[in-house]
């Protein structure tokens, strides 16, 4: 098995070079784009997923099926089709990328066989997450939670009784207007968030319900996280001194913001395990039941 293991990385690094001008390409669009910076650690998350259900993974492993290879081919052939035939630069890496991904996923499927590799669908198909998001996509991502953060915020302005008026995404105080601006969305804290919240899901989790309402949870976390900071450096702005509204915490404070929602994560996890049933977690291949 050691051998197999051995075997496989080094199909991982053969795989790497020959997709090698897609992988830098995806290092420097994912580290010059704030918004997707997440993507380059989702191979290493996948990675560490296995890992972490090894035992599951890898309790039947076998060789033999013509699938595998063949997956590999047509990753590779994919890729040839990029380089020689595709001029659209964006579309030519997307399809390099796609080609690696299945590539991987193929060879996977031919060191460890069918049982592995249905055992390690989650981390497999997670892989996904390392294509960039298209532009029309993080623009009504981007809308939903500008819209759903204002909104909070005014829930929030209400609870506490202070004297503003809403005008779409302005808030008018006595001394100034607060504008909700799209870079307020929070949308690539809220990315992070979400994709936390999948592989937390899956390592602590052992239902498929508790880890759909684990996941989709985060998105209401993300918006009171908005609407939090929103309603913070506004009060602080008006009742405290209007440099609040440049100061360090609004323009670079995202961590301690993003840090208070991971701890808000933390209780709706704890509630979701306790609500989960102590009998025999679901039948679920691609599952890692918690320990």
């Amino acid at each position: 098995m050691k051998n197999r293991y051995t075997a496989f990385a080094f199909f991982v690094a053969v795989v790497t070079a020959i997709f090698g001008a897609t992988v830098y390409e995806l290092l420097t669009f994912s580290l010059g784009n704030g918004l997707q910076s997440h993507m380059i650690f989702v191979p290493a998350l996948s990675a560490y997923l296995i890992h972490a259900e090894r035992e599951k993974v890898f309790a039947q492993t076998s060789t033999g099926t013509l699938w595998g290879p063949l997956i590999v081919g047509v990753g590779l052939l994919l890729h040839l089709v990029a380089l020689f035939v595709i001029a659209n630069a964006a579309v030519r890496f997307h399809i390099s990328l796609f080609g690696a991904l299945l590539a991987l996923s193929g060879g996977f499927l031919a060191f460890f066989g069918p049982s592995a590799t249905k055992a390690a669908l989650f981390p497999l198909c997670f892989l996904i997450f390392s294509f960039p998001l298209p532009d029309w996509l993080i623009t009504q991502i981007m809308a939903f939670l500008q819209d759903w953060s204002a909104s909070a915020s005014q829930w929030g302005f209400r609870a506490l009784d202070v004297p503003v008026v809403r005008s779409g995404y302005v808030f008018e105080f006595p001394t100034f207007d607060v504008v909700v601006a799209p870079e307020c969305s929070g949308i690539r804290s809220g990315l992070v968030l979400f994709i936390l919240s999948m592989v937390g899901g899956q390592l602590f989790l052992r239902r498929r319900w508790s880890r759909g309402a684990f996941i989709l949870l985060s998105i209401p976390v993300t918006i009171l996280k908005n609407s939090f900071r929103i309603v913070a450096i506004s009060l602080l702005s008006v009742y405290v001194d209007p440099a609040f509204m440049d100061s360090y915490l609004h323009r670079s404070g995202g961590i301690f913001f993003f840090a208070l929602a991971l701890l808000c994560l933390v209780p709706v996890w704890w509630i979701l395990q306790r609500l989960e049933p102590r009998d025999t977690p679901e039948a679920d291949p691609a599952s890692h039941g918690a320990s």
